[in-house]
């Protein structure tokens, strides 16, 4: 049970949060709110991010199952509440995946085979021998999603995960945290783009909208879609097909290039055309 009952946190002087009352019990949970809002100051507070990490006050009571945040040592709590910044890259330690996920197993007391186990449960049992800096934004984003894995952490907050994957590698993600919901977890999702969460939608147990610092709104159900975007949340998913001519002529070919670093290969036999006046996306 995550309980919060928050008067006001302060920044430099500055009230990030103000008048915050939240129970939540096991589930996955939205976080939603424009870019300012508070979310990120929030999702902050109840894993002890702040003050503990980065020094703020915070004038209120923080309980998650059972622990004090305000109170309780940082390390302590790293196994019962983890974060997950929004650029994963920012909490790793390690070059490669294997070492990253030994380092925080040991620090919990888990072993190799725990890491074997969950990585294959993840589907990135054969990226383990592969450095972190190959890996694509939703390959390690799966990566912190096991470090979680590992630590038991029961409350899981994740900052904008989706904010630089494409298409697969977001439903990717939300699947994996539906599959932490069903492990009894506490999962608290922060996002601006509402239209992006529609996969994981039928798992939501709760909404919680900000703006300004304090909670407009928490929706147990469907959440009213006109109020959250008046409160500048996205509700159109980023994603539009349009089909569209080739206008102008072509100005960049790629033949048959290859490319590796050391002995994994990267690109195999990449082939294109690009014509002027046309914006490309490049994902995958």
């Amino acid at each position: 049970m995550i309980e919060v009952k928050i008067r006001g946190v302060y920044l430099n002087g500055v009230k990030a949060l103000r008048e915050v009352e939240l129970v939540l019990g096991p589930g996955l949970y939205l976080l939603l709110g424009r870019s300012g809002s508070g979310k990120s100051t929030l999702g902050k507070v109840v894993t002890g991010v702040i003050p503990h990490v980065e020094r703020a006050e915070v004038d209120g009571t923080v309980k998650v199952f059972g622990a004090d945040v305000l109170k309780t040592d940082i390390y302590k709590l790293n196994k019962i509440a983890a974060y997950l910044a929004q650029s994963p890259y920012d909490q790793v330690m390690a070059s490669k995946v294997l070492d990253e996920l030994l380092l925080v197993a040991e620090n919990v007391g888990r072993d190799a085979a725990d890491v074997y186990k969950i990585a294959s449960r993840l589907g990135i049992d054969r990226l383990l021998e592969r450095r972190i800096e190959e890996l694509s934004g939703g390959q390690v984003q799966k990566v912190a999603i096991a470090k979680v894995m590992l630590t038991g952490a029961k409350l899981v907050v994740l900052d904008e995960p989706l904010a630089h994957l494409d298409v697969e590698s977001a439903r990717a993600v939300l699947q994996d945290l539906a599959m932490l919901k069903k492990e009894g977890k506490t999962i608290l999702l922060i996002e601006h783009r509402f239209g992006d969460l529609k996969p994981v939608l039928p798992y939501v147990d709760g909404v919680a909208l900000l703006d300004g610092g304090r909670l407009v709104k928490f929706y147990r159900g469907e959440p009213d879609v006109w109020l959250l975007k008046q409160h500048g949340v996205r509700i159109e998913s980023r994603i539009e097909r349009k089909e569209r001519g080739l206008p102008g002529e072509v100005k960049v070919v790629v033949k048959d290039v290859w490319f590796s670093y050391g002995k994994a290969d990267v690109l195999k036999g990449i082939s294109l055309e690009l014509r002027s006046g046309v914006v490309y996306a490049l994902m995958g």
